[in-house]
This record gives C-alpha cells, sequence and structure tokens, in this order.
C-alpha cells in the first residue's frame, strides 16, 4: 500500500474493493462466467486444437522450408509452386490453431475480471470456425487431399461453436462487461492503455474528479428503468455505497514524537499483491511448480542449508574436491545439458517464429481466406 495524497492519488491497477471480496467478480460475473468456463471444459476444446496443432506441426516438419515458401507469397499465391500450394491448407490451418490459442494470452496483464480471456477465446473460435466454412472446400490443386487439415480443424470447432449456452453466456458476459468498464473508467481502474498490468504505478488523478465520476456512474444506472429488475447491478451498487465513504475519506492528521504527520488511507492491497506474485513467480521459475506452499513450509527448514555453507566442513564435502562452488557445477556433463535445451528447442509447443509474426497480424483470417478466393 501507498500512503497517498488526496488530491493526487495515484490509481493503482487493483480494485478498490478487495475488502469484502471484489464486487465486480463476485456479484456481477460469477455466475455468467462459471457457466462459459464449464461449457468450454465440457468440449475440451483447447486439448482438442493443441493435439491437432501437434500433428500438424509434425507434419510442417517434413518440409522444414515450407514456411519459408510459403509466408512470402501471402498475397500472391499465384507465384506459389504446386508443391507450395499443396501445403497451403496445411500452413492455414496451424496458423488458425494458434491465433485462436493466442486469445488467451490476450489481455492487458489484469487479471479477472478486467481482462476477459475466455469471450476473446470463444469469439476467435466462432470466428475461425466462419471463415473456414467460406474456404474449406476450394482445393488449390483440384486435389480434395490438401485440404483436410483445414476439414478435421472445422470438424473441431464445430461443436463448440453450436454450443448456444457457451453464445448466451458471452453475449450476456459482454453485455455486463460494458457496464463494468464505465465504472472501470470512473474510477480509474486498471486502464485499459496501460501495458505494465497489475504491476504499473497508475497515475497522478483528481480525487474530487474520480468522485465525481463515481457519482456519475451511480446516477446513470440507477436511473435506467429496467434497473429495479437487475438484482445483480443493485447488489454492486450496493456494494460501492456500502464503501464509499472509505474509498474517498480525508486524511488523518496525527502527533508523532516530533511533528504532526498526515497519514492518508490505503485504499488497494495491490503493493502486498505485487510482493507475493514476485515471490510465487520467483519459485515457479526455479522449481516448475504452480503450488508454491510446499516451498513455504519448507522455507525455514532449508534456511540452515545455505547457511551452512559457512560452514568449512560441510562446504568440502560438497565441493569434493573442487576449489569453488562454480568449478563444482562445472563437472555436470555439458552435453547432457545441450541435449536438453535441443529437445526444448524443437518441441512440437513451439511455435515457429514466421508463424507468431503470421498471427500477430490483425487481418490473418481475411488474408488466408483471400488466399484461396483468388484460386477458386
Amino acid at each position: 500500500m501507498h500512503w497517498l495524497p488526496l488530491k493526487c492519488y495515484p490509481v493503482l491497477n487493483q480494485a478498490y474493493f478487495t475488502a469484502d471480496g471484489s464486487i465486480h467478480h463476485m456479484n456481477l460475473f460469477a455466475v455468467i462466467v462459471g457457466v462459459s468456463s464449464k461449457r468450454l471444459k465440457k468440449h475440451g476444446i483447447t486439448a482438442k486444437l493443441r493435439r491437432l496443432a501437434r500433428k500438424l506441426r509434425e507434419q510442417l516438419n517434413d518440409d522444414p522450408d515450407i514456411m519459408d515458401r510459403v509466408t512470402p507469397k501471402m498475397d500472391h499465391p499465384d507465384l506459389l509452386e504446386p508443391e507450395s500450394l499443396a501445403r497451403l491448407p496445411l500452413v492455414g490451418a496451424f496458423a488458425f490453431i494458434q491465433w485462436i490459442l493466442d486469445g488467451k494470452n490476450q489481455g492487458g496483464g489484469y487479471g479477472f475480471p478486467f481482462d476477459r480471456v475466455h469471450a476473446v477465446f470463444t469469439q476467435r473460435l466462432d470466428e475461425a470456425y466462419t471463415k473456414i466454412q467460406e474456404f474449406k472446400n476450394v482445393y488449390l490443386r483440384d486435389d480434395w487431399r490438401d485440404n483436410k487439415p483445414l476439414w478435421k480443424l472445422s470438424n473441431a470447432l464445430e461443436d463448440v461453436c453450436s454450443d448456444k449456452l457457451l453464445r448466451q453466456a458471452v453475449d450476456t458476459l459482454q453485455v455486463k462487461a460494458n457496464v463494468f468498464d464505465q465504472l472501470r473508467d470512473a474510477m480509474r481502474i486498471a486502464p485499459k492503455s496501460g501495458s505494465d498490468g497489475l504491476n504499473s504505478d497508475g497515475g497522478d488523478e483528481d480525487m474530487d474528479a474520480i468522485k465525481k465520476g463515481g457519482e456519475q456512474f451511480r446516477q446513470k444506472l440507477t436511473s435506467d428503468p429496467q434497473y429495479p429488475g437487475l438484482g445483480h447491478y443493485k447488489k454492486m451498487i450496493a456494494q460501492i455505497d456500502k464503501y464509499w465513504d472509505k474509498l474517498f475519506a480525508d486524511p488523518i492528521l496525527v502527533d508523532s514524537p516530533n511533528s504532526k504527520v498526515t497519514i492518508y488511507p490505503q485504499r488497494t492491497n495491490n503493493v502486498m499483491e505485487r510482493f507475493f506474485r514476485d515471490f510465487k513467480r520467483g519459485d515457479r521459475k526455479k522449481t516448475g511448480n504452480i503450488s508454491i506452499s510446499r516451498t513455504l513450509q519448507a522455507m525455514l527448514a532449508d534456511t540452515p542449508l545455505v547457511r551452512n555453507l559457512k560452514n568449512s566442513e560441510y562446504l568440502k564435502i560438497l565441493l569434493d574436491g573442487c576449489q569453488s562452488l562454480e568449478e563444482r557445477f562445472s563437472r555436470i556433463e555439458s552435453q547432457e545439458v545441450r541435449d536438453e535445451l535441443a529437445k526444448a528447442k524443437n518441441s512440437p509447443e513451439k511455435i515457429p517464429a514466421k508463424i507468431k509474426k503470421l498471427i500477430a497480424q490483425p487481418k490473418l483470417l481475411e488474408i488466408i481466406a483471400r488466399l484461396f478466393k483468388k484460386r477458386a
């Protein structure tokens, strides 16, 4: 937490209302997000796409130069050789899959409810499925077997894109998200233009202006004729009203041994959250474990092992004849390390650089669809 001046409060990128369970998440989104998450899990679409991507990647590996031959000529399919045309549906299907999966990374680093990656992921599923239908029957060499990757991808997406409950959940989420984003803008919470996510220090904002924006948001929402029947919005407004005075409390003047000190109310728990995230990230990098409970439990027990490095007898045993820890570590078989690094580099989960560049293009789906339409 920061002690912040009343008129110059750096609004941190964390919801204000964490004292009683994040009003936005719990009351506004929780049920509908639960529905969409369950529907996606029911279809197992992420696992399906990854399995298909691994199979397609194996086929791409049979022709290592295919990406170099195809990607530079995406806008001029007439320049592609017949052999490259045969591989184009394979490259397109693989790019589509990576683009869809990348939807889960389309956030500002804030986490839910500020980033709605489930909604983005579902939208990409639907967009990709719709676009594939436009050209999956266009055979660039008049050979239907070339388009097998597109048909397999289309079949994998068909069930999830036909799920009415999932579509309704995402549509409802978007409506609620629009209301939430109005509050987000009014209260200067997690600015969309930020690139540091929850690690941002925010910016200088006038507290009176924020307070006025919050009041205007409340007035606009509660004056809606449909408001009395919208229980989820009423619960959100009730939470805002409950913590309103604490959000905009005046600074407290207290006496210290030397002089009077002004204390400013802590309005978020973002600093402690950032400390915990840094610790958790560091532990995951060192251990590869998702949970850090074992690290926390063993931390005190392992502390003497580090302290023992100052014990000459212990260090002598550890070094095993070496003059330093560096020399001791150098005994590790380097070729084994190189072999493991090579395996990791060739992992089917690794996205080729050219595909990364391709899926980063805003109009990827249209670019690939246009290749087929030009040949139709």
